[in-house]
Parts: structure tokens; sequence; C-alpha cells
């Protein structure tokens, strides 16, 4: 939970906002759902994890902040983060919302909203309701205001990726021929949330690298197959916390047994793409660029990428793809998993490694305190690094 202080800078940038666009209110909706840039901009402002139905974010220039709730439980949350006028209103959020604007005689103005996480009936029933109202977009500039990090968000940032380095730990003294992936799963996530994560995300893949009828392309869901590990296996994961509404992630594979010199050439193609594109995360740098660099960094040492090759994160896990389409820029404090995935021409075995980092005046400083050492798994609780 943030501090009164960090809590009223938020709101201080939304007040801003509005004024800047000439807007009379902001509607933000908000659910438990893990998503793309839209999906945080309740947190952001409310530091309030839905776990229920969902919320609506009322802000008004110069007024304090109104939060419509469901349940008894998220109204005294509300009431801990901060939030002085909390509304009981059910499952009828919209009904709240109109509420609200009734009487503060929002009825003929501009209302910023987010579009992806807004109901789909809510813009013609606020219509009906209020016909002259008009309803604005302000998904990317609320996104705005939210690369701009301050020292309480990157410290959370910071204690998230070392909650994922216990999590490699334990994969490394854990994994082992016999145990399913529903099991590793079910561990790292015990981990992650002992060390004090409030939410986690993991995907995995496993099998013997090479084979192309064995080793999948891409990482899933552990419940998906409850495979067993064999004898010979790789694992490739995804470990992702999330710590004070906070994401990052570290993505690494491990081998139960020697791996083989294709897996070595494998990993040492990663390393290198991923010290080319953090040498590139500078304040200004565009996010296009950082992914050509990857793709170009993968091509020289033989292999080609496998998508996606990274995300900006924050308060969303997936804000922004390392992508040639990208548009967006880098500002320092961004937090980016760069994650160059790297496969040969013609094969689906695709090997995976990743993590994220800071960008700083300089460089990307990577968040990651496990090292980037390929390991193999040769008895159960026996690592090596190699």
């Amino acid at each position: 939970m943030f501090t009164e202080k960090e809590r009223r800078r938020r709101l201080a940038a939304a007040d801003s906002l509005m004024r800047e666009k000439g807007l009379s209110a902001m509607l933000i909706v908000g659910n438990g759902t893990i998503g793309n840039k839209a999906f945080g901009c309740f947190r952001y402002f409310i530091d309030n994890r839905i776990y229920y139905h969902m919320q609506l974010f009322a802000a008004i220039p110069g007024e304090e902040p109104i939060v419509c709730c469901g349940t008894q439980t998220h109204l005294l949350a509300l009431n801990s983060r901060g939030v002085r006028d909390v509304r009981l209103v059910g499952d009828d959020v919209l009904g709240g919302a109109i509420k609200i604007l009734k009487e503060k005689n929002i009825t003929s103005c501009r209302v910023g909203y987010c579009p992806e996480v807004t109901p789909a009936g809510w813009p013609g029933a606020l219509r009906r309701a209020f016909p002259e109202l008009e309803l604005v977009d302000v998904t990317e500039d609320i996104y705005a205001l939210r690369t701009l990090k301050s020292d309480e968000e990157i410290s959370a940032a910071r204690a998230g990726a070392a909650a994922a380095d216990k999590a490699y730990e334990r994969l490394c003294s854990f994994a082992a021929p016999g145990v399913s992936e529903m099991e590793l799963a079910a561990e790292l996530e015990y981990t992650m949330k002992k060390a004090g994560a409030e939410e986690t995300y993991i995907a995995l893949a496993s099998g013997r690298f090479g084979d192309e009828n064995d080793f999948p392309g891409s990482v899933h869901g552990a419940s998906e197959t409850g495979r067993s590990l064999l004898p010979g296996d790789c694992i490739s994961v995804e470990m992702s916390p999330r710590w004070q509404g906070y994401w990052t992630q570290l993505v690494r594979t491990v081998c139960l047994g020697e791996p083989s010199e294709e897996l070595r050439a494998a990993h040492e193609a990663c390393l290198y793409a991923m010290k080319n594109a953090a040498a590139a995360l500078k304040p200004g740098a565009a996010i296009r660029d950082i992914a050509d660099i990857i793709c170009r960094s993968i091509n020289e040492k033989g292999f080609e990428p496998s998508f996606p090759l990274g995300r900006v994160c924050g308060v969303d896990l997936f804000e922004e793809p390392l992508s040639a389409k990208s548009g967006l820029c880098l500002t320092e404090g961004m937090t980016v998993v760069l994650r160059p995935a790297v496969s040969r021409k013609g094969s689906s075995s695709v090997f995976h490694w990743g993590e994220t980092f800071l960008v700083t005046a300089s460089s990307g400083e990577s968040l990651a305190g496990c090292g980037s050492e390929l390991r193999a798994i040769l008895s159960k609780g026996g690592e090596a690094k190699c």
C-alpha cells in the first residue's frame, strides 16, 4: 500500500489532466482482470486490488474522488487506502455513476473514460441519461502519467523482482523427473506469495529441446497439460509476481541433465540480444528501436527471434509490447521485460530467457539478482551452474 504522499501525487496528476483536457469528470472502471495498459488505470489512482466484480473511480477537478464498490469488505479496504467517499452500490455500478453525475450536475459536459475496460453497454446508457454528455477516451493520457515513476513505484518493482528470484531458486531445487507441470507451478506460486507477492502469473513449457514432437514453441498455463517431467527435459518458465500493484517478470530455462551444445548456443544468443538491448534502454529511446536491436542481435548469432520479444510492464503486466509497430518512447523509471526467445529456422523448439530492466539515464539496469548462467539440475535438490 502506497503512502498518502504518493496517493496525493497521483490524484493531483488526475486533476491536472482533467483541467488540461477540459473534462468535468473522469469515470474509470476497474476489475480484477490482468490486461494491457487500460486495465491498470483504476488501480493506479486507487491502489485497491479488485477480486470481485468491478469498481468505479469517479474523479472531479478540485474534489475528493468517489469510488463505487459492491461489498462491505471492499468498502473497508478502500477506506484503509485513504478514500473518504466510498459508495456501496451492489452490482449496479452504472447506476452509481449516473447518480454521481446527477449529484454533481455533470449532464452536458466532457467526461473522460477508458473504453476498453468500460462495459459495452455503459456509453449508450450514459448518453440516454445525459444526451448532451461527451465521452472522451483518456486511456493514453492516463498511461502517460503512469510512465513517470516515483521512488515508491520503483521500490515496488525491485521487491517484486526479488520475489521472482526466490521462485527461480525454488524451481532449481524442486524440479525433478516425475514432478508434474501443475505441481511445479503451484510450488512457484507459493514461493512468490510467501515472499509477499499479492498475485502471480506463471506460464511454462517442458520437454526435450530440439525434439520437434516434444518441446513446444511457446509457454502455456500448467493446468493445460499436467505433463510430468522426464530425464533430459528442459523447463522454460515465466515467473511474474505482482508486488503492491506492480508486475515484474523473470523468464528462465533449466535442464534436467547436461545441456546440449545447441541449447548453450541458444542461451548465448539470448544473453547477447539482452546485453545489446539493455544498453539502449535510455529515456527517449523508441520501443521499435529496442525491438530491432533484439532481432538483429539474434540473427547475428544464427537464430531467429520468436515473438513476443518482451514488453513494458508496471501496473499492468502487458502494457506495451516490444514491437516494430510501437510508437512509445521510454521514460526514466519505466520497467521493461527483455525476453528474446530464439529458435533455428524451420524448428519449432524455442529457447526462452528474459528478465525485467529498469530504464535509467545511462542504460537498463537488470532487477534480477539470480545471475545469467544456464543451470543444469543433475539430481533432485542438487543444482549445478553451467
